[in-house]
């Protein structure tokens, strides 16, 4: 009986010592479980706090691009508007020319009618002067005649007392 309380006894020893095997086993592998889901957890905070600064800096992008699309709008607006007043500006500028055109067609033209009137007044008068230069010409020319012939007349009668 010795033996087999001997032979129970170191069963029961290395039984246990097994049993203490098992355990530390079971212990490193519980802790290295442990760690393992520290480290997963970690990733996942990790993870986590990546995708919030991912999301974050997508909403800074598109919020950065709204204000863009916005202020080109705004350009965009600004332009159109800077060239509706030009052209607004443009046509009034053209029609303003245009009646000014009109109107200095219209002075010219009343300018014209009062010089041909004026013209064919001074062209009457000069035609009235023209007309009594030529009258007193012709009436000297004529007196002229008539004193020469009567200043020859006087020589031919003076010639004819001095020839008899």
């Amino acid at each position: 009986m010795t033996m087999l309380e001997q032979l129970l006894d170191s069963e029961a020893g290395r039984l246990e010592q097994e049993l203490k095997q098992q355990l530390r086993y079971h212990t490193v592998v519980e802790s290295e479980n442990r760690e393992q889901l520290k480290k997963e957890q970690t990733l996942k905070d990790k993870n986590k706090i990546r995708n919030e600064k991912v999301e974050m800096v997508k909403e800074e992008k598109a919020a950065k691009v709204r204000t863009a699309q916005a202020a080109q709008n705004a350009k965009r607006e600004h332009s159109r508007k800077i060239l509706k007043d030009i052209k607004v500006d443009h046509e009034t500028k053209c029609s303003n020319f245009l009646s000014h055109v009109l109107e200095t067609e219209v002075r010219i033209r009343e300018f014209q009618k009062s010089q041909e009137g004026r013209n064919f007044e001074k062209s009457e008068k000069w035609r009235q002067k023209v007309s009594n230069i030529h009258k007193n010409y012709e009436l000297m020319q004529e007196n002229k005649r008539l004193a020469g012939e009567k200043q020859l007349i006087k020589k031919e009668e003076k010639n004819k007392t001095f020839s008899r």
